[in-house]
């Protein structure tokens, strides 16, 4: 492959008198874009695209922290959403629009999922570093549950409650991810103390 099959996307075929004419016009902006991430980083460093390809690791690190920022908004939104309407609601109308609105957060969030996803199968193509490799895991579909820390904050058994790991991971704060922070601390906290206290409990 040389440099200009790997901008077009395909192999360059030589000129033909006999070449097939084609009456559908592509429309440009449906042509996928081909990036190094496309045909691999390996194929792209021999090509002499290394300096893109570092490029395009940059751009698909920042795309997935996008998206797991808006993830962990649109689980946050859902949650308080599960808690405030469901638990409360009053009349069948206000039942039916609090499904409604889960519903589209249901849609947003498999949107950031998917949009995170080809990020980090771009990242894995690229031959991105181990360690961004490491920090941009698979999201599962039990991270995406509604969280109980939110909506069933006084339950028992919460000792193997734990946050998801795209919780951990630096970004933007958001009220709701302040929230999930914040209850999800707390509940750390108090699990410590009652710790201590059978320790001390135990040791005396």
């Amino acid at each position: 492959m040389d440099q200009e099959e790997f901008w077009m996307g395909h192999k360059v075929e030589e000129e033909d008198s006999n070449e097939e004419v084609f009456d559908e016009e592509v429309l440009p902006e449906v042509l996928p874009m081909q990036l190094p991430s496309s045909v691999g980083g390996p194929a792209a460093q021999e090509l002499g695209f290394g300096n893109l390809v570092e490029e395009e690791i940059q751009l698909q690190i920042g795309q997935a922290n996008e998206c797991l920022e808006r993830l962990r908004t649109d689980l946050g939104h859902k949650s308080v959403l599960y808690r405030q309407n469901f638990h409360s609601s009053s009349s069948v109308c206000t039942d039916t629009r609090s499904k409604k609105e889960i519903q589209r957060l249901i849609f947003k969030i498999n949107k950031d999922v998917r949009g995170y996803h080809r990020a980090q199968k771009a990242l894995q193509n690229l031959g991105a570093s181990p360690d961004a490799l490491g920090r941009f895991k698979l999201i599962l579909p039990a991270d995406l549950s509604v969280d109980k820390e939110v909506t069933e904050e006084n339950r028992f058994g919460q000792g193997s409650d734990r946050l998801a790991w795209f919780w951990h991971v630096s970004g933007s704060s958001t009220p709701w991810t302040q929230e999930f922070y914040r209850v999800s601390w707390l509940k750390s906290k108090a699990r410590f103390k009652r710790w201590e206290e059978e320790l001390e409990l135990v040791q005396n």
